[in-house]
């Protein structure tokens, strides 16, 4: 008899509420196979608001763009220039 395959471990992304999501399909094993498209639906599901979550302003929203750091009185090259 061959050895029973075993699921690979979890991905941890360090972001809690993914790595809670992926946790389900740790699951799957115990889960009649009728019943895998409602624990896909679910993570998928997680995910999606997760990803949402990004856009909104606020804890774990868009994070600000940084900003290049200020230059000094600098002109470009500039060839017809006289001083």
């Amino acid at each position: 008899m061959p050895e029973a395959v075993q699921p690979p471990a979890p991905v941890e992304t360090g972001h809690a509420r993914v790595d809670a999501a992926l946790a389900a399909l740790a699951e799957l094993e115990g889960v009649p196979v009728d019943a895998h498209a409602g624990v896909f639906e679910g993570v998928h599901e997680a995910l999606r608001t997760t990803l949402s979550a990004l856009d909104e302003p606020g804890p774990g929203g868009p994070r600000p763009t940084p900003q290049p750091a200020p230059q000094p009185n600098h002109r470009p090259y500039d060839p017809n220039r006289r001083s």
